[in-house]
């Protein structure tokens, strides 16, 4: 869902996302009550560490008018440092 908003970015499911099987898929997501906004992005952030930690530098971006979180920079940091072999090496 990610990649096809990133690539044709719209309003409606049915505009981004074009394959009526993956078109399926993100309304089943998008209408689930147990997928919050902070699990999916939890679920991101989880699956981005791994590639990270052995980075000498991360620059995540942010996009400040829609921050919601001041803890987003802490987390994102003690992720990366809870799986480094050298922690301190995330820049926030």
């Amino acid at each position: 869902m990610a990649a096809a908003a990133a690539t044709r970015p719209a309003g409606r499911v049915t505009e981004v996302i074009a394959c009526p099987a993956e078109r399926t898929a993100a309304f089943r997501l998008l209408g689930n009550d147990a997928a919050t906004r902070d699990k999916i992005a939890q679920a991101a952030n989880r699956a981005c560490v791994p590639c990270a930690k052995d980075l000498d530098f991360v620059f995540v971006p942010v996009d400040g008018s829609s921050l919601t979180s001041p803890e987003s920079a802490i987390t994102w940091q003690s992720a990366i440092e809870a799986q480094s072999s050298a922690p301190g090496r995330c820049a926030t």
